[in-house]
């Protein structure tokens, strides 16, 4: 009697292990895909949050301006440039600074020799626009300092690149900038001082150029080997002056 309990009571131990068993099975598998649910909702979350975070961000960035600095100046002294009362950089012959984030709207520049702080060499108000970027560039005529704005455009096709011509050396001529004789064509032409050619899209190549008089073969620097990468943007300044102590160079940023 004892034994047939016993083996009873057996079978029932064994039926509730069982069901104790298929029931932390269920209960681990429904916390799993709890679990698993809330992850994925929380990631959810946290793209559509950090989108949102781009897009506000995009949308500053719209309302903002951008200018970078470039002494073609050349001289030995360092200027500071300050933008309504406060320094923003200082800057030697064929420097240039990071693009700079500013406010739209006019803005007074004032240049200072890096010898004498007590009085501007040149003061000039600058209107910049939103969501616009520029290079602003230090250069000289007549012995004068004076204040160029260029607009830029940092936008590029993936895997393209592109470059322009800033003619900024103050003694030159008209200026041609070409592809080497008997390998290509003038790409800019008749360049003059303190004008800036178009952008011109290219696929990313190796080439050699030839910065030119104007409309001769006269060839003032050569560029061989010029390596445009892509996803990048160029910019070919040419500098200095002809014939004299400064010698004639071309710059180019990236």
């Amino acid at each position: 009697m004892n034994e047939g309990k016993k083996k009873e009571n057996d079978s029932l131990n064994s039926l509730k292990n069982v069901q104790s068993s298929e029931f932390h099975h269920l209960l681990t598998n429904f916390l799993h895909q709890y679990y698993e649910k809330q992850s994925n909702f929380v990631q959810k979350i946290n793209a559509i949050t950090l989108q949102r975070i781009d897009d506000i961000n995009m949308e500053k960035m719209k309302q903002k301006s951008f200018a970078r600095f470039l002494n073609v100046v050349p001289t030995m002294s360092t200027f500071h440039i300050f933008l309504n009362g406060f320094q923003l950089t200082d800057l030697s012959y064929k420097n240039t600074s990071n693009y700079l984030e500013l406010s739209p709207g006019n803005h007074q520049i004032d240049i200072y020799d890096s010898n004498n702080l007590s009085q501007p060499l040149q003061t000039e108000s600058l209107l910049l626009e939103k969501n616009r970027y520029y290079t602003i560039a230090l250069t000289f005529q007549l012995n004068q300092l004076s204040i160029l704005q260029i607009v830029d455009d940092p936008y590029l096709p993936m895997n393209e690149t592109k470059i322009r011509f800033i003619h900024l050396a103050n003694t030159a001529p008209q200026l041609d900038l070409a592809v080497k004789q008997g390998e290509g064509d003038v790409v800019f032409s008749n360049v003059s001082y303190k004008e800036t050619s178009d952008y011109l899209s290219l696929t990313p190549m190796s080439v050699n150029l030839e910065l030119r008089l104007s409309g001769t073969k006269s060839i003032l620097y050569p560029l061989y080997k010029s390596t445009f990468q892509k996803n990048k943007i160029y910019d070919i300044i040419s500098i200095g002056l002809m014939n004299e102590d400064t010698a004639f160079e071309v710059l180019m940023l990236k």
